[in-house]
């Protein structure tokens, strides 16, 4: 009878640790990492932290789950270590996450060099295996410590993230207009019998690389007959983020506001666009919607004024996971996570017949 109450309250004392390990592992990935990815590139992502939320929600619950059911099935020498374990790789993850990462590089379709960074790999595995076996050691040495240590760290890092998510919902705020419209894609291949101006604006596309196909490959020149290279047209920055409203509207964003107050008064100050309709063009761009003030709705006819969807919840749940993993996984497991931001497009879906317009680069 006493060893049975004895190993109840042995079972009881390890859940007690497993509740705020298993909260930790939770709040840190399934729920602060998505969060904290949104509200940091909030400019770039279309949907809302609702979404990012509703997409959370159930990853987190079974998450939850089956680390309670791991536990439960485990043998009973090996649930303690189980517990160590989590905490150790929850803790990594998190520092990782947090303090531990190096520049790769924009998420712009761009492949990472991973060969370059081989001490870095290095340094990285090292520093991982410590942070996971310093808790096992503690447990070892000091039982009674590791237990106040391990409960402790857990809900101080949890408050920790909780905190910084609600001042970043309050101080970070996006753009409500940004939402409220879309740039539809239904008419984009239909043109008129009479005149037609079609532009092409490659990104990332330097004029040195086109001339150098056209020598290897004269061909090319037949291919192109009829088109107007713009061979001294300049994007004038390094990112899309302000070359495209540039070649756009020829208006440049010196920083003297936020860029959503540069992009409404680009449009405002070109009569470009004006010009066209007023010349009985039907005038469509298509882009990001971030690229384009729906002032212009009257203008350019493609804008509707209607708020975008997501087409699947559990997709955009996947693609931010991944996203996470990649901010969050050692080095030497990133390049299995590696991520184009430009995925989140396709998971663009509205409640008319007119369907948003993604980014493909193909």
């Amino acid at each position: 009878m006493n060893n049975k109450f004895k190993l109840r309250l042995s079972e009881l004392n390890n859940i007690k640790i497993l509740l705020p390990v298993a909260l930790f592992f939770i709040v840190t990935i399934c729920i602060f990492g998505p969060l904290e990815l949104y509200y940091t590139n909030i400019d770039s992502l279309w949907f809302s932290a609702t979404d990012v939320i509703i997409s959370v929600i159930l990853p987190s619950i079974l998450a939850f789950i089956i680390l309670f059911a791991l536990y439960i099935f485990l043998n009973e020498k090996y649930k303690i270590n189980f517990i160590v374990l989590i905490f150790g790789v929850t803790l990594g993850l998190y520092i990782q996450g947090n303090f531990m990462n190096i520049g790769y590089g924009m998420l712009d379709g761009n492949s990472v060099e991973w060969e370059k960074y081989k001490l870095w790999s290095i340094i990285n595995v090292m520093v991982w295996i410590v942070i996971i076996i310093i808790p096992f050691i503690l447990k070892k040495i000091k039982p009674t410590i590791y237990k106040r240590a391990v409960t402790v760290l857990s809900y101080g890092i949890i408050l920790i993230q909780v905190v910084t998510i609600c001042v970043l919902s309050i101080t970070i705020k996006k753009d409500d207009d940004l939402s409220q419209y879309f740039l539809s894609q239904n008419n984009m291949l239909e043109l008129s019998s009479n005149k037609n101006a079609i532009i092409f604006v490659l990104d990332t596309f330097d004029d040195l690389i086109f001339k150098e196909i056209l020598e290897e490959t004269p061909g090319y020149k037949e291919k192109f007959e009829g088109f107007t290279y713009f061979e001294n047209s300049v994007g004038s920055y390094s990112t899309t983020k302000g070359s495209l409203p540039f070649i756009l509207t020829q208006r440049y964003y010196k920083n003297e506001g936020t860029y959503t107050e540069y992009i409404k008064s680009a449009y405002s100050e070109t009569n470009f666009y004006k010009k066209l309709y007023e010349n009985n063009y039907d005038i469509q761009l298509l882009t990001l919607n971030y690229f384009i003030d729906s002032s212009q709705a009257n203008i350019i006819s493609n804008i509707k004024k209607t708020k975008l969807k997501v087409a699947s919840y559990s997709k955009l749940g996947s693609k931010l996971y991944r996203l996470t993993a990649y901010r969050y996984m050692p080095h030497i497991l990133k390049r299995y996570f590696w991520f184009y931001s430009g995925e989140f497009e396709d998971l663009k879906g509205s409640n008319t017949e007119d369907h948003p317009f993604s980014i493909d680069n193909l």
